[in-house]
């Protein structure tokens, strides 16, 4: 469990997720805290909004900003465990992967595996 979910109640998380939906209705809401064990720095603020027509790369290009990445630094995402990359749409994914609180949790690292 990440560090979001152990410090927010189901309700509570979920009344956030609507909250967010209600402002933003074009957008999702997702976590995204990086990898137990990554070199990585952390997202200042691990709760984002993204637009629901963003592809993975374009997710990738943010986080990279928000990380400080160097071009040559290498950057994974996860969804349930899986490695997501490529020209799919957030949007899809937040349908395939979102929670029971109405987000979408993702976990990020400089390796391409967990453990």
């Amino acid at each position: 469990m990440g560090k979001f979910k152990e410090e927010n109640s189901l309700d509570a998380r979920k009344a956030e997720c609507d909250k967010i939906r209600k402002h933003w209705p074009d957008k999702i809401p997702v976590v995204a805290e990086k990898i137990t064990g990554s070199k990585l720095s952390e997202i200042p603020k691990s709760k984002l909004i993204c637009p629901q027509n963003y592809k993975v790369y374009q997710f990738l290009a943010y986080l990279r900003s928000k990380l400080s990445l160097d071009r040559k630094e290498s950057l994974f995402i996860f969804f349930n465990n899986t490695l997501i990359q490529g020209d799919r749409l957030m949007g899809d994914l937040y349908q395939q992967h979102k929670e029971e609180d109405g987000f979408l949790y993702m976990v990020y690292s400089e390796h391409e595996y967990l453990g």
